[in-house]
């Protein structure tokens, strides 16, 4: 179990994976929050903001510590006090009831007070504030922030005033006591001390760097915007594509089963799905490319897999069997084998194309179009019917017979008697034929799949992007205990989105189906191999 999590764990998906993956899609996102971006800050309410600048000057005869002096200073500004002188001095310039003290303090306030960032915790640590005031046009914005640092520069001389005059109140006081007549003259000497510091001090104002009107919007940037809403749409475009791929599962790449399974990658096909459907009707589609188009590169994909197994199973000679089976339903196991079908014979070789996948029939019906069904392998597997009196030639090739299927049988035999049914009929027309190519049905959703395996020379496996981690998983445990002779695996890179059904054979199978049912169906098939790009092969001569 815990190699089994381990080797989840090392094909479990990625960020980069997933938008490589899914590149699309990310583009998409990020494309549609750059577009809504730019769109908002178009359509928002453009909001000013005016700055400005104060240094304060320390009190004569103030004795608390610089910062804390400051501290007391960032609390005068956010006072209600200010606040109320700071509307009254706005508004008077405005010509207008335009501002409130709201606007200056509490919750709702477009004032922002900056301490500087050399501050240490808890204190200011230097003379300089910054404040701000936003609003919806630049005239208010800029009369808002510098009536705050007005209204400041009174209050700070009122209170230095007051704070004058309360100090030279107490040593007035402490002049008429009769007690203090011998400390009068030095009395007097602190009262003229203390005129002249609140002198000094009230002379002394703040310097100001006063705001200047805003001119363009904080807002109303739509570059900024825009590039902003594409740097989020790439985050999130990432986040969902992560969370699909998660999901999803499985592999994202045509090589990266080899190390899995520990067999080599024999080719790579393509399908894709037409969505138009009058367009479909108008010029059907033929998934067989190696029929409707011999000479393109989905074509020769397959003749360059077809070549390949050749090459693998040369030393077994003629008549060998090669099963091609599935994980789950979806991976197309029934267009590879009857473009291999093709393949094969067009290289002048005697090819028996057995669909042992009767809940589906996609073989049947690529390979024998318009065919009766009358479930000609399940017949010969379950009882007396002759092998050789249900086998048909197809009709796209002479050389290519067919063992096909079609609708459900009363009662299907047990798995052995399956087992021996198909040993037995490989057996009979083994010395007809020089290679037969059996269909067979996902391995992990139909229980007699694995006898398939059982009783042919060789495996090849059928792969796609959709299959899940824990399929594999699955997938290669069971290949383990049937120990078949693996040839290697295919890979089917299903690009779009195909049509999900229910397959005949069991009621729980919802899951992509391999191929359409006929060769009008709106599936087309790109395939191209792992040197893609090659040229087109010259005519060639069927025999």
């Amino acid at each position: 179990m815990k190699v089994e999590g381990t080797e989840q764990f090392r094909f479990e998906p990625t960020v980069f994976g997933a938008v490589r993956r899914y590149r699309a899609m990310v583009l998409a996102i990020a494309c549609l929050t750059m577009i809504a971006a730019v769109a908002y800050s178009l359509l928002v309410i453009d909001v000013y903001r005016a700055e400005a600048r104060v240094t304060i000057p320390r009190s004569s005869s103030e004795s608390q510590e610089s910062a804390q002096y400051l501290d007391s200073q960032v609390l005068l500004l956010r006072s209600p006090e200010v606040a109320q002188r700071a509307a009254m001095i706005a508004n008077a310039e405005l010509g207008g009831d335009v501002l409130t003290k709201d606007d200056f303090s509490g919750p709702e306030s477009s004032l922002t007070i900056t301490p500087p960032a050399s501050s240490s915790p808890g204190t200011h640590g230097s003379h300089t504030i910054a404040v701000s005031f936003t609003w919806p046009s630049p005239g208010p914005a800029q009369a808002g922030a510098n009536a705050v640092l007005q209204a400041l520069d009174e209050a700070h001389s009122a209170a230095i005033k007051a704070q004058g005059d309360a100090t030279i109140a107490r040593i007035d006081r402490a002049i008429a006591d009769p007690n203090n007549r011998m400390q009068r003259a030095e009395l007097l000497s602190q009262r003229a001390q203390a005129l002249v510091n609140q002198q000094v001090d009230l002379a002394r104002h703040p310097t100001i760097a006063w705001a200047t009107e805003p001119v363009t919007p904080i807002n109303g940037n739509s570059k900024l915007a825009g590039a902003t809403g594409l740097l989020g749409g790439v985050l999130l475009g990432a986040g969902v594509a992560f969370a699909r791929a998660s999901r999803r599962g499985g592999f994202d790449n045509a090589l990266a089963p080899a190390g899995f399974y520990g067999v080599p990658p024999i080719g790579e096909v393509r399908t894709t799905e037409r969505w138009n459907l009058r367009a479909a009707r108008r010029s059907p589609v033929d998934p067989l490319p190696m029929t409707s188009d011999p000479r393109s590169a989905a074509a020769e994909a397959f003749r360059l897999v077809a070549s390949s197994v050749e090459r693998i199973r040369a030393p077994e000679g003629p008549g060998q069997s090669i099963a091609f089976v599935s994980p789950v339903a979806g991976a197309g196991t029934g267009l590879v084998v009857a473009n291999l079908a093709l393949a094969f014979a067009e290289h002048g070789q005697r090819v028996l194309a057995v669909d042992a996948d009767p809940g589906r029939g996609d073989l049947t019906s690529l390979l024998l179009p318009g065919h009766p069904s009358d479930r000609e392998s399940e017949w010969v597997l379950a009882g007396p019917p002759v092998a050789a009196d249900r086998i048909t030639t197809s009709p796209l090739n002479a050389s290519v017979a067919v063992l096909g299927t079609g609708p459900d049988v009363p009662q299907r035999p047990e798995d052995t008697a399956y087992s021996k049914a198909l040993e037995k009929l490989i057996a009979d027309v083994k010395g007809h034929y020089d290679i037969i190519l059996v269909g067979g049905p996902p391995l992990l959703e139909i229980a007699d799949a694995g006898s398939l395996l059982a009783v042919t020379d060789a495996t090849v496996i059928v792969l796609s992007s959709r299959e899940r981690t824990r399929d594999h998983l699955t997938m290669r445990n069971r290949l383990a205990l049937i120990g078949p002779r693996l040839l290697g695996y295919v890979w089917v890179r299903v690009q779009g989105q195909l049509r999900r059904g229910p397959s005949r054979r069991s009621d729980h199978d919802t899951r992509i189906p391999d191929m359409p049912s006929s060769p009008e169906s709106s599936h087309v098939l790109q395939a191209s191999s792992h040197g893609s790009g090659r040229p087109e092969p010259a005519t060639r001569t069927r025999r």
